[in-house]
């Protein structure tokens, strides 16, 4: 599915450079323990996780990662997404939060700028800076072979 291959696209573009970084990037079955907006605790399994933090070889969870991507599929487009939107945002290990689009070349950017966030939209083409994985990722990148 397209779901399935923009998620190894992105594993593809990022696993070498996040590894230089002495960084670690999971697919799905990496948990995000994060909190909700009333300050109880959230677990989330995003698409695509990027840690810097030592993780454990056996560990399921990452309390700080640095890099979220979410996949979107047909009609789970807008399931808790304020929610997991708070959730990631309020990790102060967060740089960049990826909600992509899988019907058509479309990235909604949720980027950490100073002390606060600030959200953009690539269309087409374009590409996103990932510092905490020192490189960048391009819309070609995500959607190649797919869309």
């Amino acid at each position: 599915s397209g779901h399935g291959e923009l998620c190894i696209n992105l594993i593809l573009a990022l696993g070498l450079p996040a590894r230089k970084q002495g960084c670690k990037i999971y697919q799905s079955d990496m948990r995000v323990n994060a909190q909700s907006p009333n300050g109880r605790a959230m677990y989330y399994y995003p698409d695509v996780v990027a840690t810097c933090e030592p993780m454990e070889r056996r560990t399921g969870s990452a309390k700080a990662p640095c890099f979220v991507a979410e996949v979107l599929s047909p009609g789970t487009s807008h399931t808790g997404r304020a929610d997991k939107l708070f959730a990631y945002t309020a990790l102060p290990s967060m740089q960049t939060y990826l909600i992509v689009d899988a019907e058509r070349r479309h990235i909604r950017v949720i980027e950490r700028q100073g002390e606060g966030w600030t959200e953009y939209e690539l269309e087409g083409d374009g590409s996103v800076n990932l510092p905490c994985l020192g490189t960048s990722l391009t819309l070609e990148q995500v959607y190649e072979g797919v869309l």
